[in-house]
C-alpha cells in the first residue's frame, strides 16, 4: 500500500520483466524421518547475480517500451516514478536502484516445486 496507494483504482497497464530461466536453485529436503512432517522447502530466489542482472535488464527494456508514443500520446501513459522506500539509499533509477527494486518486488507466479510436464 506505501508504494501503490496513490494510484490504486486508477487505470494502468503493467509491463512486466519475466525470468524464465533462473540460475538460482533452491533446496527440497525432509524435516525429519516423519513422513507427515512438512519438507523444509527453500526457493533460493534472485540467490544467483545474472538473475538479478537479467531483470535489471528487463526493466530497463520495459521502461523504454513505456516511452513508446503508442503508450505516452495516445494512452498519457506515465511511469509510476514513486521511489521505492526500501531502496531509497541507491540513486533513483541507476542499476542499483533497480537491483534493490529487484530484491524487494519481485516475486513468482508458478510452482516452486512438485510440478511435472503435462500433456
Amino acid at each position: 500500500k506505501d508504494y501503490y496507494g496513490d494510484i490504486l483504482g486508477l487505470s494502468g497497464f503493467t509491463l512486466v520483466p519475466v525470468l524464465n530461466r533462473p540460475l538460482s536453485r533452491g533446496t527440497l529436503t525432509l524435516a525429519s524421518p516423519n513422513p507427515y512432517d512438512h519438507p523444509l522447502i527453500n526457493l533460493n530466489f534472485l540467490h544467483h547475480p545474472d538473475d538479478v542482472t537479467t531483470l535489471v535488464r528487463g526493466i530497463k527494456l520495459a521502461l523504454q517500451v513505456g516511452e513508446a508514443p503508442a503508450f505516452t500520446d495516445d494512452l498519457s501513459a506515465k511511469f509510476h516514478d514513486k521511489v521505492l522506500s526500501g531502496c531509497q539509499h541507491e540513486k533513483a533509477y541507476t542499476d542499483a536502484y533497480w537491483a534493490c527494486y529487484t530484491r524487494y518486488m519481485a516475486t513468482t507466479a508458478y510452482h516452486a516445486c512438485g510440478t511435472c510436464k503435462m500433456g
